[in-house]
């Protein structure tokens, strides 16, 4: 069959569909390859420049929620040892995991996360994703009126931590609050932690 439209001739019968169905199978292919990517793995350091998306400890953030957001879904913040006095709580609403580093190792006793009280009102770390992991770190100096004075999970894993010198007001769980049929805490010392009610 041949049409004319103006001086164009097109001979549809001479049409094939397969780059249309090559096009298709190259989309598929890259969906599925986006897919299998490997989650990212971000850093955080004092010395680091702070340069999105700190995937190397040149590059590293100086905020942990930076590096939380970087990461994405199924990624690993590496936190070095120091202390890491915060602003804001870090929040853990997917399937991420913080964990201390200080060479190759968790370091929970180098590694502190201060909640910087009494400059700010704030708990340190909030976990609302049954695959968000905090490990190996000293959690300390937060204070929330509410519940979770150091940390508030309604989902996740609390593992290898210490939770030490922190305050709940109007609230339970000075230390850690957990409200959750996937929370779990594991191998954590909790130690004069207070929950106070005026």
């Amino acid at each position: 069959m041949t049409r004319q439209c103006g001086i164009l001739k097109l001979n549809l019968s001479c049409l094939s569909w397969r780059p249309a169905r090559q096009l298709a199978g190259l989309l598929c292919l890259f969906f599925a390859m986006s897919a299998a990517l490997p989650a990212a793995t971000c850093y955080v350091a004092a010395g680091g420049s702070n340069t999105d998306p700190y995937d190397t400890w040149a590059k590293a953030a100086h905020s942990i929620q930076d590096a939380v957001n970087a990461a994405g879904a199924g990624g690993t913040v590496y936190v070095t040892n120091g202390t890491y006095t915060l602003a804001s709580q870090v929040s853990i609403a997917q399937d991420v995991t913080v964990r201390s580093f200080n060479n190759g190792a968790i370091d929970r006793e180098g590694t502190t996360i201060n909640g910087n009280f009494p400059a700010v009102n704030i708990r340190c770390f909030s976990l609302t994703h049954a695959g968000a992991v905090v490990e190996g770190l000293t959690i300390t100096n937060a204070y929330m009126v509410g519940n979770g004075g150091g940390v508030y999970m309604t989902a996740g894993t609390l593992r290898d931590c210490l939770v030490t010198g922190n305050i709940a007001t109007n609230g339970s769980g000075g230390g850690v609050y957990a409200n959750g049929a996937n929370c779990l805490i594991t191998n954590c010392d909790l130690i004069a932690n207070q929950a106070r009610f005026s």
